[in-house]
Order: C-alpha cells, then sequence, then structure tokens
C-alpha cells in the first residue's frame, strides 16, 4: 500500500483564485514603491480581483439554467472624442502587465495548466462565456491562446493586400503650334576676297 495519497484538485474557481492572488501580490510587490503609477496599479489591482468571481457567476448561473446565450459581437463604432478629460483605462497589447512587472511572467505556465484541465475544457464547451474572462489573462501576461479558448466560428484573419500602385498615365504628345517661316535677306553680290590683290594688264 502506497502512502502517498493524491490531494483532490482544486475546483476551477478555486484554482484560477489561487493564481491571481498570487499574480495581485506579485503585481504590488513590484509596482508598489513607483508612486508616479499608482492610480494605474489600483485600477489594475482591483481588475484582477474581479476576474474568479466573474467565473464563479458564470458557473452558478450555468447550473442553475440561467445562462443566456452568448450574443455576437457587433462592430464597435468609433466613439466620438469626450467634451471630459478620458478616464484611466487598463493598458493594451500583448503582454502588457509583464511590460510593468516582468516578475509576473511566471504565472504564465500555471494558467496554462488550469485551461488544460478537462474540468476548463468542459466548461468552455458549455459556457463560451467563460473564454471572455479568461482571455485577457493571456493576453496581459503575453500567453498564446490555446484553441480551447479560440473564439468559436471565428473567421481567420484575411490576408493584408497592399494597394494596389496607380502607375501616373504616359504624358500626351502635343504638336508644336504652327511657327511662321523666317524670311531672309535676298542675296547680294558676291565678292571674292582675292580680287584686291590683282591689277589689270
Amino acid at each position: 500500500m502506497s502512502v502517498y495519497t493524491t490531494e483532490p484538485a482544486l475546483p476551477l474557481v478555486a484554482h484560477l483564485g489561487l493564481i491571481i492572488g498570487n499574480l495581485r501580490a506579485t503585481f504590488a510587490n513590484h509596482t508598489g514603491h513607483n508612486r508616479a503609477i499608482a492610480p494605474l496599479v489600483l485600477l489594475i489591482w482591483t481588475y484582477l480581483g474581479r476576474i474568479a468571481p466573474r467565473l464563479e457567476r458564470l458557473i452558478a448561473a450555468l447550473q442553475a439554467g440561467r445562462l443566456t446565450p452568448p450574443r455576437k459581437s457587433a462592430p464597435r463604432a468609433t466613439p466620438a472624442a469626450p467634451a471630459n478629460p478620458p478616464r484611466l483605462r487598463l493598458p493594451t497589447g500583448n503582454a502588457w502587465l509583464v511590460k510593468l512587472a516582468q516578475r509576473t511572467a511566471q504565472f504564465s505556465g500555471q494558467l496554462e495548466a488550469l485551461v488544460a484541465r478537462p474540468e476548463m475544457a468542459e466548461l468552455l464547451a458549455t459556457a463560451p462565456q467563460a473564454g471572455r474572462i479568461l482571455r485577457p489573462l493571456f493576453r496581459m501576461l503575453g500567453c498564446a491562446l490555446p484553441p480551447v479558448l479560440r473564439r468559436p466560428n471565428a473567421p481567420p484573419p484575411a490576408p493584408t493586400r497592399p494597394p494596389p500602385r496607380r502607375h501616373a498615365p504616359p504624358p500626351t504628345w502635343t504638336p508644336p503650334p504652327n511657327r511662321q517661316p523666317e524670311t531672309l535677306d535676298p542675296p547680294g553680290p558676291v565678292t571674292s576676297p582675292w580680287r584686291s590683290f590683282y591689277w589689270p594688264i
């Protein structure tokens, strides 16, 4: 009989909450001394703290049969310029959290291990809305999206082709305007320069 016992796996919400808790602590220790970005640090800290409760509410709605089907994302219109100064927003781009705190990159493997669990794959297949909760985590840590997290029925990106070059039309030949012929003076008597050297005999 083996003396080693296998601990039961954490529930998905508890597993995600453990990863995010350690992620928040690492991020705060790395950026807490920088007062210049203190408002941004507080915004990121609050955003990370809401991810696990969002997943917990989603699972509860799924178990209670109150989960609505995912809505189709409509193309976003370009917002008009606000009259008031824009409020502080989360950074964008790939690995934006790692650029602020490099030590947060160590949680990429833990996040990938969470999504690789069979329970997570079953949840994503049943409730695709969970992907909207998890995809920003992969983006901020610079992780490649696993196939289970890719958007369903998402068309592949169309290859971008440079616009065709428009060559300037060749210049059209315009005949010169009609010019009047130049008038020449009538020829005068031809004198030989050697005449003055000969004397009549």
